[in-house]
């Protein structure tokens, strides 16, 4: 219940916007990508990466948990102020983290949820770098488009008026990296715990429920 409370928290503190569907389109030839690889991998230091937006999973995923936890709300406050109105965006985010924390899940790196967390932290970093005009490279994580989508529709003001919409959005955000994170650990020969297992299930039915927003609540007040 700590975590449904905690997700259902920050959820609620996240500013309710509609807007049309932005494509971040990432146009680029063989050097540019050889180029952006290099400059990857040339700051791909922790803490240093931090100031570009610019740490890979590969990196993120031996940090322990409340480092993770301090760079996510650091890089709200530090780039998603102002006029782009995200610096409570990913409140639900934050308390996953600290759940995780608070039962020692993320006490260890190679695991199903630490791969998994990873790759949330990641695609919120990179989706800032392209929400706000940083960069184009989604470091091959297919949520980092969709919150660069979230953050650029949100700062434009026209969109997420529909509660319901922006939900929907920001929870096919957060199952697109969890799903990443989880395919890359299998790929890692990580196997997934029955705790993990449980925990992740859970998180995918809040998911569901937030997706769902629009059929579940009128059933609710019944």
């Amino acid at each position: 219940m700590r975590l449904l409370s905690s997700l259902l928290a920050g959820l609620a503190a996240t500013t309710p916007l509609v807007s049309a569907i932005y494509t971040v389109e990432r146009n680029i030839d063989n050097q540019h990508e050889g180029s952006l690889l290099a400059e990857r991998q040339a700051t791909a230091r922790w803490p240093a990466c931090q100031d570009t937006l610019a740490c890979p999973l590969s990196v993120i995923q031996t940090v322990p948990f409340p480092d993770r936890l301090i760079y996510l709300v650091s890089m709200q406050v530090r780039y998603l102020g102002g006029p782009y109105r995200c610096t409570n965006e990913f409140k639900a985010v934050e308390g996953l983290l600290q759940f995780f924390t608070d039962k020692g899940v993320g006490s260890t790196y190679n695991t199903t949820i630490s791969y998994a967390t990873a790759s949330v932290i990641e695609a919120i970093q990179r989706g800032a770098a392209i929400g706000t005009g940083r960069s184009r490279d989604i470091f091959n994580n297919p949520a980092s488009a969709l919150y660069g989508n979230l953050i650029r529709d949100i700062r434009l003001g026209n969109i997420f008026r529909d509660r319901a919409a922006h939900d929907k959005a920001w929870s096919r955000a957060l199952d697109t990296a969890l799903n990443h994170g989880v395919d890359l650990s299998v790929r890692a020969n990580v196997r997934a715990t029955v705790n993990a297992r449980r925990w992740l299930n859970f998180v995918n039915v809040y998911n569901i429920l937030a997706q769902s927003q629009n059929v579940i609540t009128p059933i609710i007040r019944l």
